[in-house]
């Protein structure tokens, strides 16, 4: 079940669902360039774009529908295991740039669990405490911008109830700014991150296309990909093996990411916009 009140409480609009990238889909194919100038293109599509205007700009959030519960680590996101909410709002973001000329900007990636939850029955409990565990069970996990007013655009009601029952947001009682448990990144930290996952994106293609297909499934903690995997058959991976692997992780804290950001990206942003003001 999609909780329509998720939507009701919120100014963002819907730009379309179920849309494609893809040639004569929604959008043209995602399009990367290798170092050697050859040019990949990627397919695929998203279950829901959204969209507010306001005078700073147009901004864009993207929404994916999940059948069980899936939490948006920045952690995986910088090791290469959550990339497709982020590289769907890169290309949107820079595709509305170039072709419409508008100052795009990030408000947010989330995953929007479809469910049907079950609320205990309680003779005490009223219709309003009813919806409002219904909607805490469905709460988007994910990334928004660290903007009160892009926040409060998501959810009309924050202000009153403090902590989002919709997005991953909370804020402080002393001044209305946004706390630290909220899930919530800058402008600029949205940047870094688009940046990064591009990059991530454009080295995996040119491994591939060099034949690097070493079975090397990544294992972070207890946590390894082959326990799903359909294709063990094929792949025998086998830890008795010498040529067999594990990619170890090591899990990042939410700091030490934008840390990491910090240090690769953003100087490398800064030169690029000195560079432009000298040739101005």
């Amino acid at each position: 079940m999609v909780n329509s009140n998720a939507y009701a409480k919120s100014n963002f609009e819907p730009l379309g669902y179920e849309m494609t990238f893809e040639e004569g889909g929604d959008f043209p194919p995602i399009e990367i360039t290798l170092k050697n100038n050859l040019k990949v293109k990627l397919i695929g599509r998203i279950d829901r774009i959204d969209k507010l205007v306001c005078e700073e700009g147009v901004f864009y959030r993207i929404i994916d529908y999940k059948s069980g519960s899936k939490d948006f680590k920045l952690s995986d996101v910088y090791y290469g295991l959550q990339i497709q909410l982020m590289t769907y709002l890169d290309a949107i973001i820079k595709g509305y740039e170039v072709s419409k000329k508008e100052k795009a900007l990030p408000a947010g990636v989330l995953y929007f669990k479809l469910d049907n939850p079950i609320i205990k029955e309680n003779k005490n409990i009223s219709e309003k405490e009813i919806e409002e565990a219904i909607m805490k069970e469905l709460k988007m996990r994910g990334l928004v911008l660290a903007d009160t007013n892009i926040v409060k655009a998501m959810d009309k009601d924050i202000e009153l109830q403090g902590t989002s029952l919709i997005i991953p947001a909370e804020l402080k009682k002393k001044d209305g700014s946004l706390s630290a448990r909220s899930s919530i990144a800058t402008v600029e930290q949205f940047y870094s991150l688009r940046e990064h996952v591009r990059k991530n994106l454009i080295e995996t293609c040119e491994k591939m296309l060099e034949g690097e297909i070493s079975i090397r499934p990544f294992r972070k903690k207890d946590s390894i990909p082959c326990t799903y995997c359909t294709f063990s058959s094929l792949c025998r991976f086998d830890t008795s093996l010498e040529s067999s692997k594990y990619n170890i992780i090591q899990e990042l804290k939410d700091n030490e990411v934008w840390d990491k950001l910090e240090e690769r990206i953003v100087p490398k942003k800064r030169r690029r916009i000195n560079e432009s003001r000298k040739l101005d």
